[in-house]
């Protein structure tokens, strides 16, 4: 009925990866203009990660991303970083890293502004001074102290994406559930981002904390992974909350904009040469047409403004390489078939003081009579 509303469930699977173009259609007449929705997505052929690894760092993080090969690990020491591949990876994995330069913090913190997520796991031998100044920099509350004490985790946020698929019956965790133990754990002090915390122990100090800095996340954990300080790395549930992080580093783009306003697509980490142009194209359509674009240090920003008419999928870009796949419907408001009472047009109109003009019933009355 009119101004109802339903949600109806879809399933598919796509056959392949890259942009997937898409729409859903559906018959309702007599108003037709609105009758598909189109839709775009990326499906990647892989999540690339970089872990900086220190000299206690341990196995985990390459036996867990390592043996998947939806995964792309890198990995290099924490002596010997390459900071130009950064910009390369969706995850960066702070491995028990003991000092972090100034040089080594600014890089980090371009990434994580561009759109990246850093996961941070300290050292028990970590360099709280070098660590503090880092964590400033990302905007972050500074580790003033480690504490021994014999912990578990008690609290987790089961509501966040991150335990998203964790837990089969997510109201079944309880006192009585098997979390991890801990024994030793960094603390932090005031500051103006505590972030949220996702997984906190029983004494209330916050076991993994994440925090927004930019476009991109920081995920900070509180304890190392190897040595007896906690088992949280050889426990179940390690292994889901780690990909569940992983995942969430490929960051959701908008399906589709709407034809009628400027729109702007935001292209993270995408640099073009100066021969390089600009196109949007739609071929069915017969569509063609060189927007505007402007560099940042996050990437490229191109400016589609309100030159897109005509609903559907399209293809953005460089010279013959393909940048992204948006998709421009009609603004849905458009659909609204509320209309006003012919009273409620003539307040309207005498409200602007507007006399030149006649009510007339269509139901009972001839228009052409009245443009004879």
């Amino acid at each position: 009925s009119s101004g109802s509303a339903a949600v109806v469930k879809l399933t598919f699977t796509p056959s392949g990866t890259g942009w997937q173009k898409a729409v859903v259609s559906i018959t309702d007449n007599p108003i037709t203009f609105d009758d598909q929705y189109y839709f775009s997505f990326l499906i990647s052929e892989n999540v690339p990660i970089l872990s900086i690894n220190g000299a206690r760092s341990g196995p985990y993080v390459k036996a867990l991303f390592g043996s998947d090969n939806y995964f792309k690990l890198s990995e290099f020491s924490e002596a010997q970083p390459n900071y130009s591949s950064f910009s390369e990876n969706k995850l960066i994995v702070m491995n028990q890293v003991v000092s972090i330069s100034s040089g080594f913090s600014s890089e980090l913190n371009r990434f994580v502004n561009a759109g990246g997520s850093l996961v941070i796991v300290p050292d028990s031998a970590s360099n709280l001074l070098s660590y503090s100044e880092c964590l400033a920099s990302l905007g972050m509350a500074p580790l003033t102290g480690f504490i021994r004490n014999d912990e578990r985790i008690e609290s987790l946020q089961l509501e966040d994406p991150v335990f998203d698929g964790v837990f089969s019956n997510a109201g079944k965790v309880t006192e009585a559930t098997d979390l991890p133990l801990v024994s030793g754990y960094f603390v932090s002090g005031n500051g103006a981002n505590t972030g949220d915390v996702l997984m906190k122990l029983r004494s209330g100090a916050p076991f993994l904390t994440r925090f927004q800095k930019g476009k991109g996340t920081v995920y900070l954990f509180h304890s190392p992974f190897t040595g007896s300080l906690t088992n949280f790395a050889r426990h179940a549930i390690f292994v889901p909350v780690m990909y569940r992080i992983a995942l969430l580093s490929e960051k959701n783009q908008a399906l589709a904009g709407f034809i009628g306003v400027d729109e702007t697509i935001d292209l993270q980490g995408v640099s073009v040469s100066g021969d390089e142009v600009f196109h949007l194209i739609n071929e069915s359509n017969n569509f063609d047409i060189i927007p505007g674009h402007r560099t940042t240090a996050e990437g490229t920003l191109v400016d589609i403004k309100n030159q897109v008419v005509l609903a559907g999928n399209y293809d953005l870009k460089a010279n013959d390489r393909l940048l992204a796949v948006p998709a421009f419907n009609f603004n849905r408001s458009e659909s609204d078939m509320s209309f006003l009472s012919a009273d409620q047009i003539s307040e309207a109109l005498g409200k602007y003081r507007l006399s030149n003009f006649e009510m007339m019933d269509a139901e009972k009355a001839e228009i052409v009579n009245h443009f004879s």
